[in-house]
């Protein structure tokens, strides 16, 4: 990523809201001084064995030297690859980077065929507790209820948590702390949807988790309700933002800030990867050389 004056007052910006607002940032900060310095990302190899040891993300410091954002050495953050093939880690930066991006644009309409990259081309089933985005919970199917409208519901709660993100990229503290800007986000949805009960007769705190669904016919009544509050929802989000700063903002959410191996959904760390993309995170399962497929899409806990 190549610094320039667009970049540098986008994260100068950042900095001094997140300075005003007193907000912690610890290392979150780089992202910010990523825009301000540039920054880029870099493979460590073991020689002539074309395997990936660790991915590294890269900023320039303020006195101009390069600095690794991971540690090299620290088997605690999330960069060990121990033994990917190069190739192999060029197609899940590529593809997840890719695949991120279109969830930050793509329409409701058009979710439905992007989630066809799970594995075996379908959304995978989930057990209380253990659903993350876009997965349909087994009570749901434990009633019988239609496979496509088990997916419609899961399409239209999961696209209510995309629209949360892309507010929160379109805000300009995101560079400094992507999480105060989900948190930001995340409180501003709050009261959308508090207005939207209040508008639709409901109590406000009525319950629009899909895993809580008792019946066919609750479950109908939740995907009407789930469809009126997301076009209500897009309408107040709706941000009249500088547009070179939410494609600068857009440009983080793509880079791959972490990247490693192992799925705590799967527990099989020799077949699975997962690139964090500042914000939304996604898991990959590897198939085979330069193929792989959906894992596990998760949000982060502002909290």
């Amino acid at each position: 990523m190549i610094a320039d004056d667009d970049t540098r007052r986008i994260g100068e910006q950042s900095l001094k809201l997140a300075h005003d607002q007193k907000v912690e940032l610890n290392d979150e900060s780089i992202w910010a001084r990523v825009l301000i310095s540039g920054g880029f990302f870099i493979a460590e190899t073991k020689p002539q064995a074309n395997k990936v040891i660790a991915l590294h993300s890269i900023y320039v410091g303020s006195h101009g030297s390069p600095i690794d954002f991971m540690e090299p050495n620290d088997k605690d953050k999330d960069i060990r690859l121990d033994g990917i093939d190069l190739d192999d880690a060029k197609v899940l930066v590529k593809d997840a980077a890719e695949f991120t991006e279109a969830l930050y644009t793509t329409p409701l309409s058009g979710i439905s065929s992007l989630l066809s990259r799970y594995y075996g081309g379908h959304f995978p089933e989930c057990d209380p507790n253990d659903c993350t985005m876009f997965k349909i919970p087994r009570s749901l199917l434990n009633l019988g209820a239609d496979p496509s409208e088990c997916r419609e519901a899961v399409v239209l709660e999961g696209y209510s948590v995309l629209l949360l993100m892309r507010y929160a990229a379109s805000l300009p503290i995101f560079a400094a702390s992507p999480l105060e800007a989900t948190r930001e986000a995340g409180d501003k949805v709050g009261k959308i949807q508090a207005e939207f009960f209040r508008n639709n007769h409901l109590p406000p705190d009525f319950d629009v988790d899909i895993e809580n669904v008792s019946s066919n016919e609750q479950l109908r009544e939740r995907i009407e309700l789930l469809r009126n509050f997301n076009g209500y929802l897009e309408d107040a989000l709706k941000n009249k933002t500088d547009p070179v700063l939410i494609k600068t903002n857009m440009s983080l959410v793509t880079f791959p800030f972490a990247i490693g191996q192992g799925d705590p959904f799967v527990g099989d760390d020799n077949t699975t990867y997962g690139i964090g993309d500042g914000g939304l995170a996604s898991i990959w399962r590897h198939i085979s050389a330069g193929v792989f497929v959906l894992n596990t899409i998760m949000d982060p806990d502002p909290n």
